[in-house]
């Protein structure tokens, strides 16, 4: 008898969880959405986990927070931190050397590190330095939204106690940084690409440079846009939140009313709704939709931002009906897909979705953590800054994708550059088009750099160092031109010193212009090694070939009757006279997902239901084919 009861239990919570997996595919909300996260490479993973926060401690927000839910319980309110501490504390990959001005100069007490001490929740899209919910539209330019419209702006005014829910006067442009760290075609770009603008240049207001669904080629031209953005440069730091010692660091950093950015593949999440939770003295969220682990093969790379936390939520992950810990908790993530998605623009993800192996009983669904990049989370904070040495320089090409640029630094004993400075703009970014993103014509293009970390001196000794400006054109037939490079003085805009000899113009080959005591004579080329082979042509109007031979089947996923049935699509490659880079799959006409392979598995149908697919084929300048033959097939 015993044994017969254990198979029924098996079976119905088997048929409950095929129940649930329909329901939560039925919710999905994703169809037809842009994303718009590359995925990063190997070199720029190492680059985004050079700075890793190892230690957080409570900020005066946190501890009003804690204790007031301490005095709620009738218990003491904690003292506040030792004086002299810094919040947080970070360390360097030892690839990458000496340690960051956060790192571990002031570890003698602990008195102020959280501990085990947190709030059940927080929620800092209601604090008035989050901006309001965005809506990046049809363009590919999420991590544009995540890291600078939301993470940016709501960074600068919790340290300035501004208001960006009335005020749009520090709330930043995600124009301004998806179109500078993109290759100028709506393919979308990394967070390493994107931490590179906002790091070393800052970025414009939403106010100066409005977004534009329809521009993601052009940049900001202004040159006051570039000089006043570099007060607004981020400090960039990483933490691993694919297991339960990550998980709390995020909570700490959320309770010290900071955001993070992070990756994930969202159309390939599982939907379910927010239960009431009979352990809690309270459930506002009851009904809300959640997502809870990913299925099938990883759809949608999307850059999103996690806003807050809350440990009484509880969905019922493995649909047996009983409160399990691994269910509990979910993180409030904000998207930029406008308020009529989710909750209200936001969504909860489910802390066990974070976790590199699931910590709920009884899963028998095959499941996937959500996180990309390994688990990276991205931290940046904002401290009030002004710079101590400009840099301004005018120059034009018609393919600012071949420039490269780095500044330097020496003694002025020697004309051997020292120190170096790479910008995250204008070093191999924009793709083959002018700075207005044009290809008929080139234009100039003033702008300024930050040059701080390479003065050694005053600024009225500055004839004890020389300044360089290195630059490289890596495209024959188009030549780059320098027309004038100066030091300028960040308070009276003043010209300190500038070089002689220009315009010049050099193509496909590397020169330096110095300013300093040691210069005179006026700079000669310096031809390139090994001359690089010419690239691609200054545009591709071509569109690949249409995908040919696609075919639809049903695959599943698990086993026995909670095996879950997804449609997975097949086709055979596209040709295009430069380079397919993405396939674009269509359910009913409508876009679905994007991928570089060539299938794709669809988990968002139902039974009952028929569905008719078409793919397309992309090109590096977003090119797109036409559509292919068209499948049908029965769930």
């Amino acid at each position: 008898m015993k044994k017969i009861l254990q198979v029924i239990g098996v079976l119905a919570l088997a048929g409950a969880l095929n129940v649930l997996y329909v329901n939560m595919s039925s919710l999905s909300p994703n169809q037809g959405r842009a994303t718009g996260l590359k995925e990063a490479t190997p070199e720029e993973l190492k680059k985004l986990k050079k700075v890793k926060i190892k230690k957080i401690r409570a900020n005066k927000l946190a501890l009003e927070r804690i204790n007031s839910e301490r005095r709620e319980r009738g218990q003491a309110p904690l003292p506040e931190a030792p004086a002299g501490l810094p919040e947080y504390e970070t360390e360097v990959s030892p690839e990458f050397g000496a340690s960051e001005p956060t790192g571990s100069a002031s570890t003698s007490s602990d008195g102020s590190v959280f501990g085990a001490t947190l709030p059940t929740g927080v929620d800092n899209s209601n604090l008035v330095s989050f901006p309001v919910i965005g809506d990046q539209g049809t363009q590919n330019s999420c991590v544009g939204w995540s890291t600078t419209y939301y993470l940016m702006s709501h960074e600068v005014c919790l340290t300035l106690g501004c208001n960006n829910k009335t005020s749009r006067t520090k709330v930043f442009s995600p124009r301004w940084t998806y179109n500078l760290a993109s290759d100028g075609a709506d393919g979308g770009t990394s967070f390493e690409a994107a931490r590179g603008i906002t790091e070393k240049h800052g970025a414009v207001t939403l106010s100066e440079l409005p977004y534009n669904v329809n521009d993601y080629r052009s940049w900001d031209l202004n040159p006051e846009h570039w000089r006043t953005a570099i007060s607004w440069r981020l400090k960039s730091s990483s933490m691993i939140i694919n297991n339960d010692a990550g998980i709390a660091m995020a909570k700490e950093w959320l309770t010290n009313g900071h955001v993070l950015n992070f990756g994930t593949y969202i159309f390939s999440w599982t939907y379910n709704t927010i239960k009431t939770n009979p352990n809690a003295s309270s459930n506002p969220f009851v009904g809300q939709k959640i997502a809870t682990y990913m299925t099938g093969s990883k759809q949608g790379p999307h850059a999103m931002t996690i806003v807050g936390f809350n440990d009484d939520i509880w969905s019922d992950i493995n649909g047996d009906g009983q409160v399990d810990a691994g269910e509990l908790g979910a993180f409030k993530i904000a998207n930029s897909w406008g308020s009529s998605w989710g909750n209200s623009g936001f969504m909860w993800i489910s802390y066990d979705a974070f976790r590199l192996a699931t910590a709920v009983p009884n899963m028998l669904v095959s499941r996937l953590p959500i996180l990309a990049a390994q688990g990276l989370a991205l931290a940046q904070t904002y401290t009030p800054y002004t710079p101590k040495l400009l840099m301004r320089f005018t120059l034009s090409h018609l393919a600012r994708g071949a420039i490269m640029l780095d500044l330097a630094s020496s003694s002025s004993s020697t004309t051997t550059p020292q120190t170096y400075w790479r910008p995250g703009a204008l070093y191999m970014r924009g793709g083959y088009y002018a700075f207005d993103g044009s290809t008929s014509r080139e234009v100039d293009g003033t702008f300024y750099f930050d040059a701080s970390d390479l003065l050694t001196t005053s600024l009225d000794q500055l004839n004890l160092q020389n300044f360089y400006f290195l630059y490289v054109d890596t495209y024959s037939g188009n030549p780059l031109t320098i027309r004038s490079f100066e030091l300028v003085d960040p308070a009276s805009g003043a010209v300190l010193a500038s070089s002689g000899g220009l315009p010049l113009s050099i193509d496909n080959a590397r020169n330096q212009l110095i300013v300093g005591n040691a210069i005179s004579p006026p700079p000669t080329p310096i031809p390139t090694p090994t001359p690089t082979s010419t690239p691609a042509p200054v545009v591709d109007t071509q569109a690949p070939s249409a995908p040919m031979g696609v075919s639809a089947l049903l695959a599943t996923n698990g086993k026995g009757r909670k095996a879950a049935v997804a449609v997975k699509v097949q086709w055979s490659a596209a040709s295009d006279n430069v380079g397919v880079s993405k396939y674009l799959i269509y359910r009913n006409g409508v876009k679905v997902g994007e991928t570089t392979s060539l299938s794709y598995s669809d988990g968002a149908t139902v039974a009952g239901a028929s569905y008719s697919y078409q793919v397309t084929a992309v090109d590096a300048q977003g090119n797109e084919s036409l559509k292919s033959n068209s499948v049908t097939i029965s769930r």
